[in-house]
């Protein structure tokens, strides 16, 4: 990727919390920028403007960037700032297989320990994604699907499952942001986690463990379609 050049950002809003690091929430605050897609690959990122923007040092700003450079999701370029990388098409294929792997181990574990609470709250999170399918609403789909996903994670008992995923899947959620931003079709992702909650209510693994996976899939059965429609934010790097 070419070395980065100066132009302005636009950045969220952004309010520093006390009690915090101020560098975990400038980390945190850009990678969701990032991840969101709000901050396109191949966006600028200057030290002067993301300390006036968070009302920060250098020095939390170094560090946050630093952290995002590890992650993937930010080149730097020593004295010439730091540049949003595309998106890895070899890094997606990768956090999938992860996701996969954990996920469906963590609902047959779900399964296992399930109640009518939890079924409840599986119910209402389904509820709240037709409600933003029907006035178009990605950004909030997307954190409710994220809500779904960690509740069964949660419900399995494996402490900090949730946390250890998140680790390898920046490039992945990118990718599903793209996807539901050009595919945009959100009611099959809906009736895929109805297909996941009805398996589970009548405690058949097999069903359910089925159902996860075509779920999850869904983001590579798709890649290159999303790719061709939105070429500008992918690194087409897997060898396969």
């Amino acid at each position: 990727m070419p070395a980065p050049k100066s132009k302005p950002v636009a950045l969220g809003s952004f309010a520093l919390e006390t009690g915090r690091p101020a560098s975990q929430q400038v980390h945190d605050h850009l990678r969701r920028e990032i991840i969101s897609g709000r901050l396109a690959p191949g966006t600028s990122l200057s030290e002067a403007n993301l300390c006036n923007h968070f009302g920060v040092s250098r020095q939390p700003v170094r560090e946050a960037l630093l952290r995002l450079s590890t992650q993937s999701l930010v080149e730097i370029y020593p004295q010439r700032g730091s540049v949003v990388t595309r998106i890895s098409v070899a890094m997606v294929r990768q956090a999938q297989l992860i996701r996969e792997a954990v996920e469906v181990e963590t609902l047959r574990r779900a399964i296992d320990r399930r109640t009518s609470d939890f079924l409840t709250e599986l119910r209402n999170e389904l509820t709240l994604q037709r409600a933003y399918v029907d006035v178009g609403d990605i950004a909030r789909f997307f954190d409710s699907d994220q809500k779904f996903h960690r509740r069964i994670c949660d419900q399995s008992g494996v402490t900090g499952i949730w946390e250890s995923l998140q680790q390898s899947r920046s490039q992945l959620d990118r990718a599903r942001h793209a996807e539901l931003e050009t595919v945009r079709s959100l009611p099959p992702l809906i009736a895929q986690h109805e297909a996941i909650v009805d398996a589970i209510d009548a405690g058949d693994k097999q069903r359910a463990e089925t159902a996860m996976r075509q779920h999850l899939r869904r983001i590579t059965d798709h890649l290159e379609e999303t790719v061709a429609q939105a070429p500008e934010l992918f690194d087409n790097d897997d060898p396969a």
